[in-house]
């Protein structure tokens, strides 16, 4: 059962690289060397922005693992967007971004909304499994 989760989440890594690259030769991406929704910028450095994101990550990893008990799509999600942002971050020193959202001016890419998904995934299974007084 866990290979299946570890192809699926390797899965959804190239996924998101794939497109990233498509959208590099298009010309559609805009860096983001900030981090969520480009905040931060100024204040930290790529190497700040890579290491801290990946002991985020590894921290994460280590949650998930009661997590995945209650929401094992959800985790996956969210695991494999957080890793494939961190892989631009470390490779590239910033994260590749080229989905527009109309009508607010942001721009992200298939690894956001992962763990956007996969967040709210989570959530949901959390709190279906709450015990209720």
């Amino acid at each position: 059962m866990a290979y299946r989760r570890l192809i699926f989440f390797t899965g959804l890594v190239l996924l998101d690289q794939i497109s990233k690259w498509q959208a590099d030769n298009l010309g559609l991406v805009v860096w983001n060397r900030g981090v969520s929704f480009g905040w931060g910028q100024i204040y930290f450095s790529p190497l700040m922005l890579a290491v801290g994101g990946g002991l985020l990550l590894f921290f994460v990893w280590g949650l998930s693992q009661r997590a995945e008990q209650k929401n094992p799509l959800g985790m996956s999600l969210f695991l494999a967007g957080a890793a494939s942002n961190l892989i631009d971050r470390v490779y590239f020193g910033a994260v590749r971004d080229w989905l527009s959202i109309p009508l607010i001016g942001l721009t992200n890419n298939l690894a956001d909304w992962m763990i956007v998904i996969g967040l709210m995934l989570w959530l949901v299974a959390l709190a279906k499994s709450a015990p209720r007084s």
